[in-house]
């Protein structure tokens, strides 16, 4: 609600230049020009607060998947690799 405010005062301040053609003030201008973009960064912070900590979920859930999938990647390896026959185990028994 608060950038909205920004917006529509400048665009009032907009349609008084408009209106006001080449004798419009340079104060008008300014105080115009600097609504706008007050309510323009406003929306972009807005929407990057709002971004940014599903951006940072997002990035950690997929390193999480990463992780896991080179462990699991790595069991399967060790599962599949060729047994060598001459191979024998000696179990202990206690």
């Amino acid at each position: 609600m608060i950038p909205g405010e920004f917006a529509f005062r400048s665009v009032i301040g907009y349609i008084q230049i408009i209106s006001a053609r080449s004798s419009a003030s340079p104060s008008l201008i300014a105080e115009t020009v600097a609504l706008s973009a007050t309510s323009v960064f406003m929306v972009l912070v807005i929407a990057i607060g709002v971004a940014a900590p599903l951006i940072i979920m997002k990035n950690q859930r997929l390193l999480a998947n990463h992780s896991s999938t080179v462990v699991a990647s790595k069991a399967f390896l060790l599962r599949s690799a060729p047994v060598n026959p001459n191979y024998v185990r000696v179990s202990r028994r206690n």
